[in-house]
């Protein structure tokens, strides 16, 4: 127990640890008041379909919050409380984006913190059938994408029933266009309904050679 007290250069061992534990506990808040930043919405690689963006977050202390889009900054908020958050909705016209966070303690400007880096896309709907867009999306491709099977469909049976190869062939090339339409959202069965659309023009085809002979 003595040597404790013992001083070595005018200090004693004993003083130093209460010295270093000192330190320790002060340096504790600073080390343990880090801002912790959790993006929410938009998700990394998600895509908008109307263009109106909102940019929700969690935060664990009070901050400034700045919004940075493609690396440049956009808005920033006040926060008095921790917590889900989220910027006023900001339209962006067709196109990938960057956006991260950063936060600023408001009693602290040296405490801050900063989130990841999220992508994402706007890309709105255009109504119309293409081969990019699932038309289940919207009412009015739906019914498009209806109107072409049962045209389709009609002009197979004719095909079929009447033996006229030449409407058969026709409601085969339908039937095929309709899998571009499916791709976007059962790609497999898009590529069954093709393969199968093309076996239908084959038969057609040599069907009509055969008559025509």
């Amino acid at each position: 127990m003595r040597k404790l007290f013992t001083p070595y250069n005018g200090v004693t061992p004993l003083k130093g640890v209460i010295f270093l534990m000192l330190m320790i506990l002060l340096a504790l808040p600073v080390i343990s008041s880090g801002i912790d930043i959790t993006q929410l919405s938009p998700s990394n690689d998600s895509t908008s379909s109307s263009g109106f963006v909102d940019f929700m977050f969690s935060i664990n202390t009070t901050a400034n919050v700045s919004l940075y889009i493609n690396h440049t900054f956009n808005r920033s908020i006040n926060l008095t409380s921790n917590g889900t958050f989220a910027f006023p909705s900001i339209i962006f016209p067709d196109g990938d984006y960057l956006w991260t966070l950063n936060a600023t303690n408001h009693t602290t400007p040296s405490i801050n913190g900063s989130s990841a880096i999220f992508l994402f896309s706007v890309g709105r709907l255009t109504g119309t059938l293409t081969k990019t867009e699932c038309p289940v999306q919207s009412t009015a491709t739906m019914l498009a994408l209806w109107l072409i099977v049962i045209i389709s469909l009609f002009f197979l049976a004719i095909g079929f029933t009447q033996k006229l190869g030449v409407i058969g062939f026709f409601g085969a090339i339908m039937f095929m266009v309709t899998s571009w339409f499916i791709a976007p959202c059962q790609p497999f069965f898009a590529l069954i309904c093709s393969l199968f659309s093309f076996l239908l023009i084959i038969w057609f085809v040599v069907r009509n050679l055969g008559m025509a002979e």
